[in-house]
């Protein structure tokens, strides 16, 4: 029963990077995470003119505003990230060199975004993940390295690589499949801790 649980959560997470499917990745970095009609149109014809961020007009939701900042600082100064973005079909060797380029939460997530729709790419993908908080919070509870506080670095990124492509190795699975399952025992982690935080208020009180 835990097993099906699991799957049927993992089934669950696939899903909801479902829909749209594009062949470059500059439409989905054009997205944002909570839909208004028109912003990710808006954005992709930015993005291909690298207009400057404070020129731009997109009407997304004030969350957003840090999303799309980060996103057009890179397209508009890393020539190479703006090329690989563009492209129509790239290899995932150059996904890969792409998430090397400036590794965040911002813009890997649209990159994981990506692989889930191209199975063929993300069977095969070796490349940085996204950490986002739930997968920084299953990181920490390892007790491998030093916990990480605040952004993770590079090197934070680098780690994260190397463990989730030696456990994709190990399980016969995609890196992409080992993010998601760190996502979700990461959420558990989140939970526990505000549950227990919670359980200690009640008590204090």
């Amino acid at each position: 029963m835990a097993y099906r649980t699991s799957f049927l959560k993992m089934t669950e997470l696939v899903l909801s990077f479902g829909g749209n499917k594009a062949n470059n990745l500059l439409s989905y970095l054009a997205r944002p995470r909570c839909f208004i009609e028109g912003v990710a149109e808006k954005a992709v014809e930015h993005f291909r003119r690298r207009t400057p961020f404070t020129e731009c007009h997109l009407g997304f939701a004030p969350q957003d505003s840090k999303i799309y900042k980060k996103r057009f600082q890179l397209l508009n100064h890393k020539n190479r990230a703006f090329q690989i973005a563009i492209k129509e079909n790239p290899t995932v060797e150059e996904l890969e060199e792409f998430s090397m380029i400036d590794p965040c939460w911002s813009i890997l997530f649209p990159l994981k975004a990506m692989l889930h729709d191209h199975v063929e790419l993300a069977q095969v993908y070796r490349g940085f993940l996204p950490f986002g908080r739930t997968v920084i919070a299953f990181f920490n509870s390892l007790d491998i390295k030093d916990p990480i506080k605040g952004t993770p670095t590079f090197k934070d990124h680098v780690d994260l690589q190397e463990l989730s492509n030696k456990l994709a190795d190990l399980y016969a699975c995609s890196s992409i499949i080992v993010n998601n399952e760190m996502y979700l025992e990461g959420m558990k982690i989140k939970n526990l801790v505000f549950q227990e935080s919670k359980d200690i208020w009640v008590e204090d009180k």
